[in-house]
């Protein structure tokens, strides 16, 4: 029985409880009737079965790892251990779920009850640390104990940690398995304790009654009764009560969903005042409902109002306990109730009260069938980002007592950090006293804390209107609201203050001589500037244009584009701005409907004839005239200029913008991007595009110079930046859709910004959250600004700063607006929507477009009157735009509301394709849509329906649209369909359009393929970046559905292989062929020789390390004990370290240790030099020995990630003719096995230099650290790598690496700590080792690496039974992934670990097991780069099962020039912490030291016994040998990669040559 149900039956009147007493016995009546209705004690013969929820979190432990819960008390006063530990055996002796394991009997997992033994009580100390750092290891502890897993075979399901704080204070962790009890357990085992350790301490001889049953009594009955009728009839009810329900709410979430979530959460506290509470408690009272109903109700609302969803189901956890004899029972009961809410706009709050009583009611009578049956008959699967049907809970809980007194003792619950939380959001309600208490838990990978604040307080305020106003509507309920922003009206007079044309002609007379226009290297004053316009301006006026008078401007990029339009402007006409790329048909529409009376164009328009009733005035052959200022100034009411954009209707549609709109918007600009006259702002945009307004009038009005460029910015990375630094360019805006591929192309070149540009601006689409990371370290502001061209180019505007750009930003805000623009979020009643909620935008204010041109039916219909009764006769243009207001008072986009597009910045109405597409003979019907192949990437798709069959070639209808469209509005890809897919009622199912294929349109029969290397480089990118399979020669990349932003992928990556292109020389040669015929294909390999220094991104195995969580992280090293056969002064040395440091700057890292958001700088090679020598000449031999050991070990511990540098030299001069010796230890975040073998050799040769006295000259570096960290990042989200991704999942999820074991080691189960490793090493002879790397290879055609990996499979299979099994493979190779990255000399962590599956059949041939081996290694992707890569980011691989890691490290005393003066001795100083943990359960290193082969098996003493690894590592020799005595020589399909053979084929072919059957 539920806290909540006791508490109602409680407050019944006695008439009231005879008819629930009446109501319960006619639904048993119903139910059947039952011969005993208490529960017996089960069958002990045989094992229990498990319950309904018990099997639930079973498998979800199995699923996760571990499924635990947890709780904390504090215990104050002398504490009893051994008392402590005797009350809590009684209490898994009297409970026996606590002492339950759950066995496999077949298929069927079942409970089987242990014998009862002694609870451990182990203690740790914690006295001797301050307080803070006590509260922090007791959270550290608890977390570590929620999610350590409890082993299948351990007996006692129930565990305690006692940490002392000081002598009479103690904190107690309980942690229980969550299949063996749940919350409501928790309670009961609390209470318990307390009362038995009362009776105990006081010496009392009696105790609790013990249990009448045991919860396998429970699950027994529980099996017994649900028969399939039973199941059926629940079933029944719950199909109809959910059926139609939705399965998910859309909660105002601040994150999307992650692919795979952590589960992390945090809770928000709130008390309701003693008034409401009351006021709560007499409403229940007088509609007789429970506090739980009246809160559902309540919640139901505010989901309401934020989600737009009339139909809810919210969530309810039961206790499951619903007999008596089950109240006190410790075990697993708890279920899931699903609550089903459907709300009306008309409903009164009190009848949704009554609506959410008989709701609750009737699911408590349909209790019994568990969530998970349901969820599986409703046939809604599970996902790993969302729990299904339920996203929201409620709970009302009772308060526990804050505190316990014994004598001597007193106990009160320790606050604890929640664990995972499953849930989005759940309420609880506790009442305490005079009070109710909420308490609302989210999860944080989706909630900030102030959108849980939020909605708190809105729920809040639900509620208190519910209570006192009951009778009011749902749709009534006020909600805190509050402006988009604080709105600045127009000071009076504003409209009538100087125009934009007034302000340009002040600063023209106040600053005559200050550059106004940069182009290709000229400036133009603003005096000349002014005196242009003024002499095109007069010959307008000459021509009559004046107010209301409209102007082409059909002009490319020039000087001449900014005269014209300051020209129009002072003449009092409004500008229409042309595109010169747009297609005849298109200018000729726009200008006969803009009603445009004169055309400036320059040279011979393409659109010059007797179609237009238009004047042409030709810029270059304009005759001499007046160039003083008008006498007239433009009014501000009339128009300035309109811009066409997409149409609905199939035409596009002209917006008119008036002077007092354009002059505001320039004035509020200016202030928002800090507009200066020391600016230059680069002139991007097309000029039809309205974004050109911003490039241009606030700049002008600053004093400041706009950048025109003399050639389109068609390019990436070197184009644009050479730009910025060619014409110091202060300020931009570009399409977000471009500032993505020129961030990505940035990256990858490695290219810095010019210190002056201090602003770079982007819109018009969703900013991808990577391409963020990518631009913070260039230390450039970002401002995302979002508007429409009927709302004057932007309206609202946010500043990223560099260090604002570390954040997380899923969904970058578009901000606030400026101060003359009135924005409100409205729902589809048009009412404001709460603070938080998502709603359609609109926009007023005097920034608002005048209408559309000629359109009054369009203007009506988006332009709307506003439905705000203070703001009497204004209009609000309805954007078609879903936003939500941050708490922060910014934006954020969050979709659109109708089928409009963007396309790079550019607007796109589909039904104007659609219209074009209608015209052609050969198109029945067509619809087009958008498609998005990755992130970003989006593509027009049309999908038609043809007349007849075939279809017209995709060539053929892109001509055809483009003689109608301008080049952004063409599909990239045209999809034949035999007819568009409709839903039921007959509208187009857009959600069924099939997603484009990759393949190539149909090509000749007589068609060549790419011939040489280039050409078939560039094809295979090309294809990629379009999305096809394969292209031509000769097939043109444009035709194929390429375009300027496409091309900067295609550059970039061609770059990446060293072919190098630019993007003009794709827009001018656009097939294979061409474009091959004009490059050049060698490789530039990426090696800076110079000083390296700056920020660096983590790498793979650097963001494994940084997240693991590691007890002491600084502890982690590689190193080696070098004797040096020649006798060095340690100055000598010093300066050889030095020297050492400033080649390689991956030994210059340094780490800010933040997890995976870790910051990693390299620093200059300054600093003091880690180089410290010790004389130990005055030590005898033992004594030196001795003393080695204790500093190596100091400065293997010694080292520090934050201050640097990460590697130390120790010097140990012996003296007494003994050879000195040199330790080198480094951190592995910075160094490998093979750069420590390039250290010791450069060591070397400095020495050598040195002491000749030569300057010390290295060997030329090969790519730097920090280059290949930067490659790395940018490689990681690429197809190539995300093509692994299926290969990977498969190979973890298909094979068990699972090992067997000597001991259950209860205590520490796993790999163990570094202080549990033991080792076991084996030798091969000095003969037999030679034979292994030199004979044995050559016969076989195979690696030394292939053979002792089948070896070690052969010793796998035999000692587990399994023919497969996974272990981890640590390599040492570094694979050549890039042209122009080589890697044979840099140093850092570049070894790669992965997953391998080693197969060996029962009764194969060691020869057998070696083809396997070695095809499997060859087939490795990537060399396991991949394995790594996919393990980080949002999309996870699973974690590899793998319980062993193997690795061959060669020879490690391999002589070599230029090591021939030192002799390696070992490693020097221990690897890790003693206390670290160990990753896997074996270790096996292979390495050829003194000429024989050295295999050790490290272990875990607590899991294996050293016999056993003994045998194994005997096994491992022998199979090596078996190896070495077969003879034939091992052939394999890798060994001839040009004849194309599979494994079948060649050994086929191999028998019939060895049997004469086939002859040469």
């Amino acid at each position: 029985m539920t806290d909540d149900l006791q508490a109602r039956i409680a407050a019944l009147s006695p008439d009231k409880r005879a008819v629930l007493e009446r109501r319960l016995a006619e639904m048993a009546a119903e139910r059947g009737p039952v011969a005993d209705g208490r529960i017996k004690p089960r069958d002990r013969s045989v094992p229990a079965p498990l319950s309904f929820a018990q099997l639930r979190e079973w498998t979800t432990g199995r699923i996760r790892g571990s499924n635990n819960i947890s709780g904390a008390l504090r215990l104050v006063g002398a504490l009893d251990l051994s008392l402590l530990s005797k009350v809590l055996t009684e209490i898994v002796e009297r409970h026996e779920a606590l002492r339950s394991t759950v066995e496999l009997r077949g298929r069927t997992p079942v409970q089987v009850v242990q014998p009862v033994t002694p609870v451990p009580t182990p203690l740790v100390d914690l006295s001797d640390l301050p307080a803070e750092e006590q509260s922090a290891e007791i959270r550290r502890r608890a977390d570590a104990e929620l999610v350590r897993p409890f082993a299948p075979d351990e007996a006692q399901r129930l565990r305690i940690q006692l940490l002392r704080l000081a002598p009479d204070t103690h904190v107690a962790l309980f942690t229980t398995d969550h299949a063996a009890s749940d919350a409501w357990s928790m309670a009961i085992l609390v209470r318990e304790f307390v009362t038995l350790y009362g009776i105990h301490l006081s010496g009392g001889t009696g105790g609790l009654p013990l249990p009448e049953i045991q919860f396998g009594d429970f699950a027994a009955l529980q099996a017994e009764e649900f028969t399939d009728e039973r199941i059926a009839a629940e079933l029944d009810y719950w199909k109809k009560a959910l059926d139609g329900a939705p399965t998910r709410l859309a909660l105002p979430v601040d994150r999307p969903y992650p692919a795979r979530p952590t589960f992390a959460g945090a809770q928000y506290h709130i008390d309701l005042s003693p008034e409401l509470s009351e006021d709560l408690k007499t409403f229940g009272e007088r509609e007789n409902v429970s506090l739980f109903m009246v809160l559902l109700a309540a919640l139901s609302v505010l989901l309401h109002r934020y989600s737009g969803q009339d139909d809810l189901v919210i969530g309810s956890a039961i206790s499951g306990r619903n007999r008596v004899e089950t109240e006190q029972l410790i075990g697993c009961f708890a279920n899931l109730l699903p609550l089903r809410m459907r709300l009306s706009e008309d409903q009164t709050l009190r009848e949704l009260v009554h609506a959410a009583r008989d709701t609750t009611t009737a699911g408590y009578d349909h209790q019994d069938l568990p969530f998970e049956r349901l969820l599986e008959q409703l046939g809604i699967g599970r996902e790993a980002a969302q729990t299904p049907l339920i996203q929201v809970m409620i709970n009302v809980l009772t308060a526990p007592a804050s505190t316990l007194e014994l004598p001597g003792l007193t106990i009160s619950p320790e606050p604890m950090d929640i664990g995972p939380v499953s849930i989005d959001l759940t309420l609880f309600a506790m009442p305490r006293g005079e009070t109710v208490s909420l308490q609302w838990q989210y999860s944080t990978e989706l909630f900030d804390t102030e959108t849980v604040e939020l909605l708190a307080s809105q729920f809040v305020n639900v509620l208190r209107q519910l209570v006192t106003k009951p009778d009011t509507a749902v749709g009534d309920v006020e909600f805190i609201v509050a402006p988009v922003a604080a709105v600045t009206a127009p000071a009076p007079g504003a409209a009538r203050g100087p125009g934009f044309v007034e302000l340009f002609q002040r600063r023209a007379a106040l600053a005559p001589h200050t550059t106004a226009v940069v182009h290709d290297g000229t400036a133009l004053s603003y005096a000349e500037l002014n005196r242009r316009a003024n002499r095109l301006a007069h010959e307008l006026r000459r021509r009559g244009v004046g107010p209301e008078v409209g102007v082409g401007i059909l002009l490319d990029r020039s000087p001449r584009l900014p005269v014209a339009i300051l020209a129009v402007l002072k003449a009092g006409g409004y500008y229409v701005p042309l595109d010169p790329s747009y297609p005849a048909e298109r200018l000729s529409f726009m200008l006969t409907d803009a009603g445009v009376r004169v055309l400036i164009t320059e040279g011979e328009p393409a659109t010059q004839g007797t179609r237009w009733p238009v004047e042409i005035l030709r810029m270059d052959s304009l005759p001499d005239g007046p160039d003083h200022d008008l006498p007239t100034l433009p009014d501000p009411a009339s128009l300035a200029y309109m811009v066409y954009t997409s149409g609905s209707t199939g035409r596009p549609k002209g917006a008119e913008i008036e002077h007092r709109s354009l002059v505001t918007f320039a004035r509020e600009v200016v202030e928002r991007f800090g507009l200066g006259s020391g600016d230059r702002f680069l002139q991007f945009a097309s000029p039809s595009f309205d974004v050109l307004v911003e490039e241009l009038f606030p700049i002008w009005l600053a004093g400041g110079a706009v950048v025109i460029p003399a050639e389109p910015m068609l390019g990436g990375g070197a184009d644009l930046a050479e730009l910025l630094e060619r014409e110091r360019v202060t300020v931009m805006e570009l399409p977000t859709a471009y500032w993505h591929e020129w961030t990505r192309s940035l990256r990858r070149q490695d290219r810095r910004l010019p210190d002056w540009l201090r602003l770079v601006i982007i819109g018009g689409e969703r900013v991808l959250p990577d391409r963020i990371t990518m631009w913070e370290p260039l230390g450039v502001p970002l401002m995302h600004v979002y508007g429409l061209t009927e709302t004057t180019v932007s309206s609202t505007f946010f500043r990223l700063d560099p260090p604002d750009q570390k954040r997380d930003w899923p969904n970058l805000p578009i901000g606030t607006p400026l101060p003359s623009a009135d924005l409100r979020i409205l729902d589809s009643r048009l009412r404001p929507v709460p603070v938080g909620g998502c709603g359609d935008l609109y926009i007023g204010g005097i920034s608002l477009a005048r209408g559309y041109h000629g359109r009054p039916g369009l203007t009506a219909q988006r332009f709307v009157a506003d439905p705000d009764p203070a703001h009497p006769g204004e209009r609000l243009y309805r954007t078609g735009d879903v936003v939500r207001q941050r708490p922060d008072g910014n934006l954020e986009f969050v979709s659109r509301a109708d089928t409009q597009i963007k396309i790079r910045g550019f607007r796109v109405e589909p039904a104007e394709i659609e219209a074009a597409l209608s015209l052609h003979p050969e198109i029945s019907e067509s619809v087009v849509d958008v498609h998005e192949p990755e992130p970003g990437d989006k593509r027009l798709v049309a999908y038609v329906v043809p007349h007849g069959s075939p279809a017209p070639a995709a060539a053929t209808l892109r001509e055809f649209l483009a003689r109608e469209l301008p080049p952004y509005m063409v599909p990239a890809t045209f999809v034949p369909l035999d007819a568009l897919p409709l839903t039921p009622n007959g509208k187009i199912d857009r959600a069924a359009l099939p997603a484009p294929t990759a393949e190539r349109p149909a090509e000749p029969e007589d068609a060549v393929t790419p011939q040489n290397p280039v050409e078939q480089s560039l094809a295979k990118i090309v294809a990629g970046v379009i999305g096809v399979e394969s292209i031509g020669p000769h097939d043109n990349f444009f035709e194929l559905g390429g375009d300027s932003i496409l091309a900067i992928q295609v550059v970039a990556q061609a770059q990446d292989i060293g072919i190098r292109i630019s993007p003009l020389d794709l827009f001018e040669h656009p097939t294979v062929a061409s474009l091959a015929a004009v490059t050049t294909a060698a490789p530039a390999i990426d090696a800076e020789q110079g000083v390296v220094s700056g920020p660096s991104p983590l790498a793979a195995p650097q963001r494994w390390f940084c997240g693991a969580d590691f007890t002491d992280p600084h502890h982690w090293n590689v190193s080696t004990l070098l004797e040096l056969r020649e006798t060095y002064p340690p100055e000598m040395l010093r300066e050889a370290v030095q020297q050492l440091l400033v080649h390689h700057d991956g030994l210059r890292q340094r780490f800010q240790l933040n997890g995976v958001q870790t910051r990693v700088r390299i620093a200059l090679p300054q600093g003091r030099t880690p180089f410290t020598a010790h004389d130990l000449s005055g030590l005898d031999a033992d004594e030196q020995e001795r003393r080695i050991t204790e500093l190596t070990a100091e400065a293997a511990a010694g080292l520090k990630l934050s201050v640097g540098p990460l590697i130390r030299f120790e010097f140990f001069q012996l003296g007494d003719g003994r050879p000195d010796r040199l330790a080198v230890i480094a951190h592995h975040l910075v160094a490998d096995v093979t750069s420590l073998r390039i250290v010791v050799e450069d060591l070397r040769t400095a020495l050598l230099a040195l002491a000749a006295g030569q300057t010390v000259a290295l060997p030329a570096k090969t790519t730097s650290w920090q280059s290949w960290a930067r490659r790395l990042a940018s490689h990681a989200g690429t197809q190539p790598v995300q093509s692994q991704r299926p290969y990977w999942t498969d190979l973890v999820e298909e094979a068990s690496g699972v090992l067997p074991s000597d001991t259950a080691a209860a205590d520490d189960p796993g790999p163990g700590t570094v202080a549990d490793a033991r080792e076991v090493v084996a030798r091969l002879g000095s003969a037999e080792t030679t034979e292994l790397l030199q004979a044995v290879p050559a016969a076989h055609n195979c690696r030394i690496d292939d053979l002792l990996l089948t070896a070690l499979g052969r010793t796998l299979s035999e000692w587990t039974g399994r023919p497969r099994t996974v272990v981890d493979l640590r390599r040492h190779t570094r694979e050549k992934v890039f042209g122009d990255i080589d890697l044979a000399r840099t140093v850092g962590w570049l070894d790669t670990v992965h997953p391998f599956a080693l197969v060996s059949e029962p009764g194969s041939t060691p020869a057998t097991t070696l083809k396997s081996v070695k095809e499997t290694l060859r087939a490795v992707p990537e060399g396991g780069l991949g394995w790594q890569l996919l393990r980080q980011g949002n999309d996870p691989l699973p974690d590899s099962p793998a319980e062993l890691v193997f690795a061959y490290t060669g020879q490690l005393d391999e002589p070599s020039p230029a090591t021939d003066g030192f002799t390696v001795l070992g490693p020097a100083g221990p690897a890790a912490s003693p206390l670290a943990r160990r990753l896997y359960a074996l270790d096996v290193r292979a390495a050829v030291n003194g000429g024989r082969l050295t295999v050790t098996w490290e272990y875990n003493h607590r899991l294996h016994h050293r016999e056993t690894v003994e045998r194994l590592a005997e096994r491992f020799l022998a199979e090596l040998r078996a190896l070495a005595a077969d003879g034939d020589a091992t052939h394999t399909p890798s060994d001839f990669p040009l004849a194309r053979v599979d494994r079948s084929q060649l050994d086929g072919l191999l028998n019939r040559l060895q049997s004469g059957r086939e002859t040469p």
